[in-house]
């Protein structure tokens, strides 16, 4: 009859227990050894009991959030250029024909002394040649337009200036002086010709207009000057 009593005195103590309130119970009834230990036994377990349904009352725990790391933004790939391959030139000297022609002095058709005009293809063909008279005709010089050349002859008993048309007609003689004069070279424009001159004592650079007026010397010194030419600009 004790133990029933102190089983329900346990069990109304583990309910208060779990309630936040706390007993206190005085057996008054003594009991013989064996039921205070079986009643030792069952107060423990309802304390066990009561602390466990406390425990189990308890709202859980939240956990506190972390910190999210903020994504970082991955820089978007910038447009590298392709790089542009340069053509390598392609060799057209074999299937273009060269353009232009040339003229030159030329003995090939008399003696050693008696230097020619010709012309001819960039590329040697079409050989024409355009003076023809017993003393020398020398330094041929294209016109900028190419419709023109001088040269120098001493087919009048001394060296002087003289132009053509490129087929060899309207031959003009531009200096007449019992000196020599001769390189003709075209100034860029066409408009004037330079040469060299002896008619000083001794060869200087000389201008002069396409048509032989204007005649101006250029150098002065007592050593000789020769073969001037223009710039092509």
């Amino acid at each position: 009859m004790v133990r029933v009593i102190v089983g329900v005195g346990a069990l109304i103590a583990a309910t208060l227990v779990a309630c936040g309130e706390s007993v206190y119970t005085e057996a008054t009834v003594e009991a013989p050894a064996a039921t205070q230990i079986d009643t030792q036994a069952t107060i423990q377990a309802g304390i066990a009991a009561g602390i466990q349904a406390t425990a189990e009352a308890q709202p859980p725990l939240t956990a506190m959030p972390t910190n999210t790391p903020v994504p970082t933004t991955t820089p978007r790939p910038t447009n590298t250029p392709v790089p542009t391959t340069t053509p390598r030139p392609t060799n057209t000297s074999a299937s273009t024909p060269p353009t232009g022609r040339i003229a030159f002095a030329s003995t090939r058709d008399g003696n050693r002394r008696n230097l020619e005009i010709y012309v001819m293809n960039a590329d040697g063909s079409n050989m024409t040649r355009l003076t023809n008279h017993p003393e020398e005709d020398d330094s041929p010089a294209w016109s900028p337009d190419g419709r023109r050349i001088a040269f120098h002859a001493d087919r009048d008993g001394n060296w002087d200036i003289y132009v053509m048309d490129t087929d060899g007609s309207n031959m003009t003689r531009l200096t007449n002086h019992p000196k020599e004069d001769g390189s003709p070279a075209w100034s860029p424009d066409g408009r004037r010709i330079t040469f060299r001159s002896y008619r000083d004592g001794n060869w200087d650079i000389y201008v002069m207009d396409a048509d032989g007026s204007n005649m101006t010397r250029l150098t002065n010194h007592p050593k000789d000057d020769w073969v001037p030419a223009w710039t092509a600009n």
